[in-house]
């Protein structure tokens, strides 16, 4: 250390201060991950599919990932340039996916553009993140990767008009139980989240 000067020793510092920024970002990204898998593991078990709710929902921290053109042949590419997305800002694999799309193309079956997402913790850093607001959702689970059928979607629409509701916001798609939880695609749950307002 004798022969570091004071401008190379800060650097130095700097770096390892990055360094050590860097593995905590990662270890609480870990630790969230579990902590998702553990809360989701009572709700699989009690989950009704086709059955429709209407709930209050706390603020959600969500990253999401580039905008793609809704094309079913693309999505396996989609999904593998979402993945590189997460790899470039340092966010780990293991998080359960989801899905984030606007309410109106879903409602005229001519969806044209999605998202993929994880839901994050507030407190990662590093990482532009998107707030999922609070308020009102209708909710419903499906028996699926994903809710690959879309018809589940004609159900919330009828839900929403029989209880004279409004969407105001947009529709999120997350898997709960998944590839990491199970290697039976039978048992593959998601849930759909439509941000909803209560007309007068």
């Amino acid at each position: 250390m004798k022969n570091v000067s004071p401008d190379n020793l800060i650097h130095l510092i700097a770096a390892q201060k990055k360094k050590i920024l860097e593995e905590l970002n990662r270890l609480n990204q870990m630790n969230y991950i579990i902590e998702q898998r553990i809360n989701n593991a009572p709700v699989i078990s009690n989950i009704n599919c086709g059955e429709i709710l209407l709930e209050y929902c706390e603020e959600e921290v969500l990253l999401l990932g580039p905008e793609y053109l809704y094309d079913p042949n693309d999505f396996e590419d989609d999904f593998i340039s979402f993945l590189d997305y997460c790899e470039s800002k340092k966010v780990l694999y293991g998080y359960p996916l989801g899905v984030y799309t606007n309410h109106d193309g879903l409602l005229s079956d001519n969806i044209r553009t999605y998202r993929y997402f994880y839901k994050v913790s507030p407190d990662t850093d590093l990482i532009e993140k998107t707030v999922k607001p609070e308020g009102l959702y209708v909710i419903t689970y499906d028996n699926s990767y994903l809710a690959e059928d879309m018809k589940i979607f004609d159900k919330v629409n009828k839900f929403i008009e029989k209880n004279r509701l409004s969407v105001c916001g947009n529709v999120y798609i997350e898997n709960i139980s998944d590839e990491i939880i199970t290697k039976n695609p039978d048992k593959y749950l998601s849930k759909i989240s439509v941000q909803v307002e209560e007309l007068d």
